[in-house]
């Protein structure tokens, strides 16, 4: 299969469903599991483990983008979609969305 440089919209539809899917799964899914399990095995050492195991289950929107939809650039913008998303649900590392506001850091 050849990559095309091409968009259609069918692919657009995709690329922006697999984020949003990828995204709910992500805060609501792999978040929870993630934090029930990365505690269950903190007296054991085995958190490191633990990182590099759902970091795979992070990084799944981009191979799904590429599989369905070859075109250039599919697998970033499906993966950076579903970040969006997980931010916007209000992910672990904070919720950025009411206006951006804070995102220096500080509330001057």
């Amino acid at each position: 299969m050849t990559r095309s440089s091409h968009w259609h919209i069918q692919q657009i539809i995709l690329i922006t469903l697999i984020g949003i899917v990828c995204g709910v799964i992500y805060q609501y899914g792999v978040n929870s599991l993630y934090n029930v399990v990365r505690v269950a095995v903190a007296p054991t050492g085995l958190s490191p483990y633990v990182d590099n195991f759902f970091a795979g289950l992070w990084f799944i929107a981009a191979p799904l983008s590429m599989y369905f939809v070859p075109a250039i650039g599919s697998g970033t913008i499906g993966e950076t979609l579903a970040a969006i998303v997980e931010m916007f649900l209000g992910s672990q590392v904070g919720r950025v969305y009411p206006g951006l506001r804070g995102c220096s850091g500080s509330r001057k």
